[in-house]
C-alpha cells in the first residue's frame, strides 16, 4: 500500500504553542500587542490568566488566634 499524506489548507489547520513566562513577562508582551484582531484576542487572554494567577496568589485568609 502507498499513502501520501499532505495538508491542503495549512493556513486552516489549528495549531497550540506553549509559552512559559514569568507574570512580568506576559505583562510586557501583553503591553506590546497590537489592538487589531487577533492580537487583541490573545492580550485579553493574557488579562484573564494574569488577573487570575494575581487573585489566587494574593489572596488573604483570616486564621483564629
Amino acid at each position: 500500500m502507498k499513502t501520501q499524506f499532505r495538508i491542503e489548507n495549512p493556513d486552516d489547520v489549528q495549531m497550540t504553542l506553549k509559552v512559559t513566562m514569568t507574570a512580568r513577562e506576559w505583562k510586557t508582551l501583553r503591553e506590546q500587542l497590537a489592538t487589531t484582531y487577533p492580537s487583541w484576542k490573545l492580550s485579553s487572554a493574557i488579562t484573564n490568566m494574569v488577573d487570575s494567577a494575581t487573585k489566587a496568589f494574593s489572596a488573604t485568609t483570616e486564621s483564629e488566634s
